[in-house]
């Protein structure tokens, strides 16, 4: 009963956001939830990519949000240790964050000692890359695709 308790407390809490606010009875994702090893470490990778620190719901439940709800949903940071009880495995998940510029995003992590492969592909209409946060869940990081370089002569 407990752990329903809180889940449902949690649930309530996402509810009352103000983008619920604007309109209760609308369908959204709420939240995608990911376990963690480290919740310092992952919390990093997330700001750097624009991302702020929100509530801690409990010891094993830490949140990650934008600065404006419009933006996307929330993350559920879920510790490892407990991420059996959340149906949630590390490494699991896969979620998309749209960015402004894909390599600049990229250079902020690197620059920060996160370790990521390869270069992003260029789409001719968005660039892409698949990366992973500190404990492996896949990130797919999508912007506009870089300005088109000058040919001679123009």
């Amino acid at each position: 009963m407990k752990r329903l308790a809180l889940s449902s407390g949690l649930a309530l809490a996402m509810l009352a956001s103000p983008l619920a606010a604007q309109s209760p009875v609308t369908p959204r994702m709420a939240a995608v939830k990911l376990a963690v090893a480290d919740f310092e470490r992952t919390t990093q990778f997330y700001l750097l990519l624009g991302m702020q620190e929100g509530p801690h719901h409990n010891e094993w439940e830490w949140e990650l949000k934008w600065d404006d709800p419009l933006k996307g949903s929330s993350i559920i940071m879920v510790s490892a240790e407990k991420s059996e009880r959340f149906h949630v495995t590390p490494g699991g998940g896969t979620i998309i964050i749209g960015v402004p510029d894909v390599y600049a995003a990229l250079d902020a992590l690197r620059g920060a000692g996160f370790a990521i492969e390869g270069e992003p592909r260029n789409l001719g209409f968005a660039a892409i890359i698949m990366i992973q946060d500190p404990d492996g869940n896949w990130i797919e990081l999508a912007g506009p695709a870089p300005a088109k370089p000058a040919e001679d002569g123009e």
